[in-house]
C-alpha cells in the first residue's frame, strides 16, 4: 500500500513520518531516531538495539523501508543486531557503518552506487565486504579512517557499453583475421 501510494503521490516532499510509521510498526514505537539531513542527501538511523529496515514476511517485498527516503549516504547507529541485507538495492553512495555494534553479512548485498564504506577495525572483515558486496564499479573501505584500498569490480567493467561493443567487435575481427 506505501509502495503504491509512494509511486502515485507526486509531491514526495515530507515523507519521512511515513517512513517512521513503517519502521515502527516493524521494530515497534521509540526503538530508533530517524534524522533526515537534506542538504547533505544525508540519513542517520540510530537505535540502541536490533533494528530491522525490511519486513521480514514470506508475503512482504523483501525491499528496504528506507527507499521511499531520498539520500545518498547513510549513518547507521544500532546497538543491537543489524544485517546488512536490510539495504539490498539503496541507491547508498557512502555507507558509515562504525556506530553498528554487531553488523552481519551473510549473503549478496546489491549497492549499486556505493563508492565508500567506512567501519571500525575489528568490526567485521573487509574481505568479507568486498566478497558479498556488489556495487556497480569500485568502492573503498575505510577502516579507522584508512583506506584499505578499492573493492568490488574490476577497472574493466567501468567500460561503458559502447567500448565493450568495440572492444568485442575487434576481437571478433581479430579472430576473423587469424583463420
Amino acid at each position: 500500500m506505501v509502495a503504491y501510494d509512494h509511486a502515485a503521490r507526486g509531491d514526495k516532499e515530507g515523507y519521512a513520518p511515513v517512513v517512521v510509521g513503517l519502521l515502527e510498526y516493524v521494530n515497534g514505537a521509540g526503538t530508533f531516531v530517524l534524522r533526515q539531513e537534506k542538504e547533505s542527501h544525508s540519513l542517520i538511523v540510530s537505535s540502541e538495539q536490533e533494528i530491522r529496515l525490511r519486513v521480514r514476511d514470506p508475503w512482504a517485498s523483501k525491499e528496504s523501508l528506507l527507499r521511499f527516503l531520498p539520500f545518498r549516504n547513510l549513518e547507521l547507529r544500532i546497538g543491537g543486531h543489524f544485517n546488512l541485507a536490510d539495504l539490498n538495492g539503496l541507491p547508498i553512495e557512502t555507507l558509515d557503518l562504525r556506530g553498528c555494534n554487531d553488523t552481519v553479512i551473510f549473503r549478496l548485498v546489491s549497492l549499486p552506487r556505493l563508492r565508500k564504506l567506512t567501519i571500525r577495525a575489528g568490526q567485521i572483515d573487509p574481505a568479507r565486504l568486498r566478497e558479498f558486496i556488489d556495487a556497480n564499479h569500485r568502492f573503498e573501505i575505510m577502516v579507522d579512517g584508512t583506506e584499505t584500498g578499492k573493492a568490488g569490480r574490476s577497472p574493466v567493467d567501468r567500460r561503458s557499453s559502447s567500448e565493450v561493443s568495440q572492444l568485442l567487435f575487434q576481437t571478433f575481427i581479430h579472430i576473423e583475421m587469424r583463420s
